[in-house]
């Protein structure tokens, strides 16, 4: 298993719900099952959440030519507290994400997504973890029920993985938008 705190978390929590099915412990099984899904999606969808926010920072870092003045209004005005603005969640829709690069880079980013099919089904798989996550914490986390295992909420992240990934290098790449009649990176080299 790769090493980041998502990988880990899915890991350690197998491993409980192993060791509780082994001592035959099921209502503490049940229990744990229930709740560590959540914990899961939550992790796995937040951590996404930083990386993205990181990549448009990043995005601000690498055109403006690291200009102070540029990264703070990009961070107070784009990225802090900006997050849940930049997809339609409850639709799960990317629209809004794309066009907050302007027409031509939000354009580049819509056509590398839509011309790769495994890209395309990583970007659904992020927008359902992030759409899940959001109602998990509006509709009251404590009595939240949804029908993915921990197994299925790991699929879906490893899946959603490789959109983030996408994201990541194609908003660090110094020349992306650049030139009218540039594309963006190969889609295929980011899905896993």
């Amino acid at each position: 298993m790769a090493g980041n705190i998502i990988d880990t978390l899915y890991a350690d929590t197998s491993q409980l719900l192993r060791q509780l099915e082994e001592r035959k412990d099921v209502s503490l099984q049940s229990f744990a099952n229930a709740n560590l899904r959540k914990v899961l999606l939550l992790s796995a969808a937040s951590w996404f959440e930083t990386r993205i926010s990181e990549a448009v920072r990043q995005f601000a870092v690498v055109h403006s030519g690291a200009h102070p003045g540029i990264e703070g209004i990009i961070q107070r005005k784009a990225i802090d507290r900006q997050y849940h603005n930049y997809f339609e969640w409850k639709s799960q829709k990317p629209g809004p994400f794309y066009s907050m690069f302007g027409d031509h880079c939000g354009e580049l980013l819509k056509q590398a997504v839509n011309g790769a099919p495994a890209l395309k089904k990583s970007l659904a798989a992020f927008l359902e973890l992030g759409s899940l996550r959001n109602e998990l914490v509006h509709e009251n986390f404590a009595v939240f029920a949804f029908d993915k295992t921990a197994e299925e909420v790991y699929a879906l992240y490893q899946s959603a993985e490789g959109f983030v990934t996408f994201v990541e290098k194609t908003l660090s790449d110094p020349q992306f938008g650049r030139s009218k009649a540039e594309a963006v990176p190969a889609a295929e080299d980011f899905v896993v």
